[in-house]
């Protein structure tokens, strides 16, 4: 059985599962879905283990072996530990022998230990000789310092295995190794370091990760989890294909992601990210880090699964065409601090029930939620919002009620149009509704204004109730 499953039986790490559905359900073809509960009291998505207690936990019971258990030897600037002896399962490099630093590991010191299953490398250790732990076919876990020769060698896991390049990680690399922790002093994790290791399962830095490289974890299929919270750049095709990631939180310190970083996430339901796009100010669409090269072609790199986004503070415009055809999107958390929505933002997210509009939006722009046929109400009345661009709310279906704020002068035309089941709509501060702003608006019972209202055509069953 390998590691993680067998510790999280043994040591009771798997807590009940969270809910998946953090935004409810896969939404159904027909009627939209009345199901949600508020964002405030939904669980957060979770697989169920306790990564940190298990971070702290894993290497627990390894043993440091005596000095009569290695074969070494000394010179001026340390010790180079030649060959492991002893026989436990579990051990961990001592860091220093003879009152000297351990500062190297000589070729093949623990190659063909089949019964090996974790083995921690001190961070005192600034050269690894070739294959240092070939053929460990048994290995679980490994705590290293590098991830090649030294600290300016070429960095890729299956050297320490004796893989002559990043290529041979897949081969090299042992299948039952699912867990690694990379210390000594590395921030960032090179590009190809962990290309296809897909059976790695947790990630973990002894220092703040601050850069994950282009391919650096590309199509590591078993990947569940690695720390994000210091990240400043994610990088072109980072994580492709790392399909089994259920959730990523990526944060305020992030400054760019490359193009297809998260193509082939296909279990990805949640997603927190400090702005939408490739960075704050270029590709700003989601489909960029799905790896669509224009905004047009989103759709077919969206995971089905993505059904919650979170936009952290600090964003203060969604760029057009932000998550345009994000079809399985269900609700999308907006900061406080935003003030405008682009040209067809959330057009086509045909599954999107809810959202709440911060306070600070002033302008939503043309087509910005054309065809969003799940959405239920709108509440923009608290908003700053003075500027509405045309067939903004186009067939939006299942509004029910719309609230509008009175910073709000004009509806543009067509921007309610097609809205059938519209029955309350709060004008607020609205004195011009243009041309068929509200056509085909038939289901319309109330509607109310703080100002007296001129209606252009195509806006009868508003008219009427005026």
């Amino acid at each position: 059985m390998k590691m993680l499953r067998g510790l999280s039986l043994t040591l009771c790490f798997v807590f009940i599962l969270a809910s998946l559905a953090a935004c409810g359900g896969a939404a159904p073809s027909g009627e939209p879905s009345r199901t949600l509960a508020p964002l405030a009291e939904r669980e957060p998505i979770s697989d169920g283990v306790s990564y940190a207690l298990l971070r702290d936990t894993v290497f627990a019971d390894a043993v440091t072996p005596e000095a009569k258990d290695w074969s070494w030897e000394a010179n001026e600037s340390g010790v180079t530990v030649l060959k492991y002896l002893g026989s436990a399962q579990r051990i961990a490099i001592p860091a220093t022998l003879d009152g000297k630093p351990v500062t190297a590991v000589a070729d093949r010191a623990f190659a063909d230990r089949e019964t090996l299953t974790a083995v921690l490398l001190p961070d005192s250790v600034t050269s690894i000789g070739e294959g240092i732990l070939a053929g460990c076919t048994s290995l679980e876990a490994l705590r290293t310092p590098l991830l090649g020769a030294n600290a300016k060698a070429d960095a890729f896991l299956g050297y320490l295995f004796g893989g002559d390049s990043y290529t041979d990680n897949a081969m090299k690399v042992p299948a039952t190794l699912e867990f690694l922790e990379v210390g000594g002093d590395m921030t960032k994790l090179p590009s190809y370091a962990l290309f296809d290791c897909n059976d790695l399962r947790c990630l973990w830095f002894s220092n703040a990760l601050t850069a994950i490289e282009d391919y650096a974890l590309f199509g590591c299929a078993s990947l569940k989890y690695l720390p994000t919270e210091d990240l400043e750049t994610l990088g072109s095709y980072a994580l492709f294909s790392c399909s089994s990631l259920l959730q990523l939180e990526l944060p305020q310190t992030l400054t760019s992601i490359g193009f297809g970083a998260l193509e082939g996430c296909r279990s990805l339901r949640r997603l927190v990210l400090p702005f939408v796009g490739g960075s704050a100010t270029e590709n700003t669409y989601l489909g960029f880090v799905f790896g669509a090269s224009v905004p047009d072609f989103s759709r077919g790199y969206y995971p089905a699964s993505l059904q919650e986004v979170v936009v952290l503070e600090g964003c203060t415009a969604l760029g057009n065409y932000a998550f345009y055809e994000c079809q399985s999107l269900q609700c999308v958390t907006l900061p406080e601090g935003l003030t405008s929505v682009g040209v067809r933002a959330f057009a086509e997210c045909v599954s999107l029930v809810e959202l709440r509009l911060p306070t600070t939006l002033t302008t939503l722009r043309e087509n910005s939620f054309f065809g969003c046929v799940r959405l239920e109400t709108l509440e923009l009345g608290a908003t700053a919002l003075n500027s509405v661009g045309v067939n903004a709310f186009y067939d939006c279906i299942s509004l029910t009620r719309v609230t509008l704020p009175d910073t709000l002068k004009e509806l543009p035309a067509s921007c309610f149009a097609g809205c059938v089941a519209l029955q309350t709509l709060d004008l607020g501060g609205v004195t011009r509704v243009g041309k068929n702003a509200l056509h085909r608006c038939d289901a319309l019972s109330s509607v109310s204004s703080k100002e007296k209202v001129l209606y252009e055509d195509g806006n009868d069953a508003a008219e009427r109730l005026k």
